[in-house]
């Protein structure tokens, strides 16, 4: 979505009564009926380009719109195109964007051998927790691809829940 689109999509929700929430709201308001505000709304964003910063994110203040942001933990501070831990503090600090994981190097979950897949769900979320000091409960299973054992993984490893653009 180029930055034009993005903006008049954030000004839209903000001017027709959307409210974002989290990840963690949403599973909140499923699993113990906490209630949500009118129009509810997640605004994701995969992989932790350098574009959600530089973009996104003044667009997001501007309207005072919540984002999640799943990262490729292994990527962040590592290339250029892709924020740094310092850029992740300050957009965590603003209350505003919430961090989960998209897993270490963007592997393809279903096919890579039990040992990595335990490595790729585990080991980015230890990372993330370590970096942003705080819990990661949810994972974007990178290209979408998930199984019955990747679930099972998922679930192990200690994750809440999974986003997928799969139905």
């Amino acid at each position: 979505v180029h930055t034009e689109q993005f903006e008049a999509q954030m000004k839209y929700l903000a001017d027709h009564g959307y409210h974002t929430i989290t990840p963690a709201e949403l599973l909140d308001s499923w699993e113990n009926g906490t209630p949500l505000p009118d129009k509810p709304v997640i605004i994701t964003f995969d992989d932790g380009y350098v574009d959600n910063y530089r973009n996104a994110f003044p667009i997001l203040e501007k309207y005072h719109l919540k984002g999640t942001i799943f990262l490729v933990s292994d990527f962040v501070s590592t290339y250029p195109n892709y924020l740094t831990w310092a850029e992740c503090e300050e957009m965590q600090e603003s209350g505003l964007i919430d961090f989960e994981s998209h897993t270490l190097s963007h592997a393809q979950l279903d096919k890579v051998s039990d040992e990595e897949l335990h490595h790729q769900l585990m080991d980015s979320k230890l990372a993330l927790q370590w970096n942003l000091k705080k819990n990661i409960d949810f994972i974007a299973y990178p290209c979408g691809d998930f199984s019955p054992a990747i679930e099972a993984a998922t679930d192990e490893a200690g994750y809440r829940a999974a986003f997928t653009v799969h139905y």
